[in-house]
């Protein structure tokens, strides 16, 4: 239970995504409620992805947003406008089906699923994405925008309260989160109820993707790839400290950039390339396909996995990692993923090793052969802990 979760554009679906993978290899069937307010994002949901993936999912249903949110709502926004009255026809058939459990996906979803969970009798487990209080409240520091930062200070602060109650309250059975972390600075203690439950990736799946393997003889003609949704100012931030560590470290102008990423108004486009264009030379890429983002990672020597938002743990790095590219992060962008021993520093500025591996093509290949036992070491890990914790 879930926003839609296609196309895999952003931190949250691309994590939904991949526990969708993981439970339907288990054998479980799954029936899909989305909860939607994007109606060309519906359409593409249902045209490119159920269209092509039939297995996946035994029923899916789609609802709405609510409108005619209250801004001064004691409730968050964000949690508010997902907290539709469920269907005569939903709670029909969900009464009717005897579930191992309800994933409920987010903290912005729990008041719909609790306005559900009267209707089936079984276990309901919710899955944090981030400390939601901290991460508005990260937002609100990183925008100039006089609404956005009155609104997500508001959002902050009424989630510190939706938070503890939600959180602490025997509302669900099991809490999962996304890092041992998050479970810190939300207060809590793991235990039975409070459980980890990182970004799940299968390198197994991954490794069979054309794009993924490799070859001696692959070229890599893309020095730097930065990705993130440049509509966010947190990420351009990040793109411009991406490019300021570039210029920091003498990078000569000849090297190949790209930042790509999804940005709606072609406004903001022309301002985002003027701003960052000032600071080192690249190519803007932005609303790209899957396919083609598939393909500039297949390209790319070293990933730029720069963050400003201290808060949650950032899925791009996953994403990257899990197609074995060579990852540069700063502090915020690694902090809580659990791979701060794969990734190399920024904050080491290692000039020499980034030069080897963006010029020696045998030290690029050696250090991915090497980074790749790692990863699926870390792989390895996450499915056993996936296994023990929705064994049938």
């Amino acid at each position: 239970m879930f926003d839609t979760p296609y196309p895999t554009n952003y931190g949250g679906v691309y994590d939904v995504m991949q526990r969708v993978d993981y439970f339907k290899s288990a054998g479980y069937g799954i029936d899909l409620i989305c909860l939607a307010s994007d109606r060309t994002r519906i359409l593409t949901f249902e045209s490119i992805y159920i269209n092509s993936n039939h297995n996946i999912f035994d029923r899916v249903f789609i609802l709405p947003y609510k409108n005619n949110i209250c801004f001064f709502d004691r409730y968050p926004v964000s949690a508010k406008v997902r907290a539709m009255k469920p269907t005569e026809e939903l709670i029909s058939y969900v009464s009717s089906v005897k579930y191992n459990f309800v994933f409920i996906e987010h903290l912005k979803t729990t008041l719909f699923s609790l306005l559900l969970k009267k209707y089936i009798n079984t276990s309901f487990y919710l899955r944090m994405h981030n400390n939601e209080a901290e991460y508005y409240a990260e937002l609100s520091l990183g925008t100039k925008n006089i609404f956005k930062k009155f609104f997500f200070f508001f959002e902050s602060k009424k989630y510190i309260d939706f938070q503890n109650n939600i959180l602490k309250n025997g509302l669900f059975d099991r809490i999962y989160f996304i890092s041992e972390r998050d479970i810190v600075t939300t207060g809590l203690k793991k235990n039975e109820i409070n459980r980890l439950l990182p970004i799940y990736f299968n390198m197994n799946l991954l490794s069979t993707n054309s794009f993924f393997k490799s070859e001696v003889n692959h070229i890599y003609n893309l020095d730097f790839l930065y990705v993130g949704n440049l509509d966010s100012d947190d990420n351009v931030k990040a793109a411009a400290e991406s490019l300021f560590f570039l210029s920091n470290l003498n990078m000569k102008e000849d090297v190949s950039v790209i930042i790509a990423g999804k940005c709606n108004n072609v406004k903001r486009q022309k301002e985002v390339n003027k701003y960052l264009k000032k600071i080192f030379k690249f190519d803007l890429l932005t609303n790209i396909s899957s396919s083609e983002l598939d393909k500039l990672y297949s390209r790319t020597k070293l990933f730029l996995n720069f963050s400003k938002n201290k808060g949650g743990v950032k899925t791009k790095l996953i994403d990257a990692l899990s197609r074995n590219c060579v990852c540069i992060s700063n502090y915020n962008g690694v902090n809580g993923s659990g791979f701060n021993d794969i990734v190399i520093p920024a904050e080491d500025k290692s000039i020499n090793l980034i030069l080897d591996l963006l010029h020696d093509s045998e030290k690029l290949n050696a250090y991915k052969s090497s980074q790749l036992s790692l990863i699926t070491s870390k792989s390895q890990e996450l499915n056993s802990l996936y296994q023990v914790e929705f064994c049938r």
